[in-house]
């Protein structure tokens, strides 16, 4: 090995291992030594399967000697493995075994390995978090929607003409079970967002102008007649999200019932008049 493919080779972000066509190993970068903390002449020659980063799982050892051999008829083979580095913690790693194959034949195996830990431990994190928000977005006592364009807008200047043209590119991308509840409509994502809110056509880009002026607007509205529940008086907060580089990307709505409360302060006027 010259001392420019050596340097390469020690230096890429990725552990790579060299396999004999009799499935012992023939060299290890610094990274994948470092990785087990072995120096390479005490494993050199060592069946590849039986190297320390392997001992922890015979599950494992069995899917890298079907990968080998299928190696051997020119099939790369790829999965995600848990291996013990040198202080026994268990590390994800995105495995790859490849064939080098040279006039029709295969010489040598490359295992190759990048450690994807901290990425399936975000991932794993995210899940949690997703499952938690899910909880709270489908089991809530207030309606929630998510109102979106399909790809984030530069909002630079707020004329009647821009809000009519971001409003009839948005569409509503999700919702929960409270809000198709009040509504008395279950196929939200087909229906007009502002007529199902009760907001008025021409109270739109006025209130949209609001909204991505000061991140958010409140608005009382009324809906009649939905799933014969009556008219429905509702409190609606539309809040504006932009991305990172301050595009108008859409917005999120909550949408409470206040109608028994509505009710309660009509009855109490009524009987403060009588």
């Amino acid at each position: 090995m010259n001392k420019y493919f050596e340097d390469a080779f020690n230096n890429v972000n990725i552990m790579v291992a060299a396999i004999s066509t009799q499935y012992t190993l023939i060299t290890a970068n610094k990274l994948l030594l470092d990785f087990a903390k072995v120096e390479l002449d005490d494993i050199v020659d060592t069946v590849y399967w039986e190297l320390p980063w392997w001992n922890h799982s015979y599950e494992l050892q069995n899917m890298v000697v079907f990968a080998m051999e299928h190696a051997f008829f020119g099939e790369a083979s790829r999965f995600e493995a848990t291996h013990t580095d040198h202080q026994g913690n268990l590390c994800e790693i995105d495995f790859i075994i490849k064939p080098i194959i040279e006039n029709g034949e295969v010489q040598y195996l490359l295992a190759m390995g990048y450690n994807v830990t901290d990425l399936v431990q975000t991932r794993k994190a995210l899940t949690k978090r997703e499952k938690q928000i899910k909880a709270f977005f489908d089991y809530s006592n207030e309606g929630y929607f998510f109102f979106m364009l399909l790809s984030p807008l530069e909002v630079k200047t707020i004329d009647e003409e821009s809000i009519i043209d971001i409003v009839s590119n948005q569409q509503v991308t999700s919702f929960n079970n409270k809000l198709s509840d009040i509504a008395g409509e279950s196929h939200i994502d087909y229906l007009n967002i502002f007529e199902l809110i009760g907001l008025e056509e021409d109270k739109i880009v006025q209130l949209w102008s609001e909204m991505i002026d000061h991140g958010y607007v409140n608005i009382k509205t009324k809906i009649s007649n939905r799933a014969g529940k009556g008219d429905r008086y509702l409190n609606v907060t539309m809040a504006a999200i932009f991305s990172e580089d301050g595009k108008f990307e859409g917005n999120f709505g909550i949408v409470r019932d206040n109608t028994s409360e509505e009710l309660h302060v009509k009855e109490i006027s009524f009987l403060a008049n009588k």
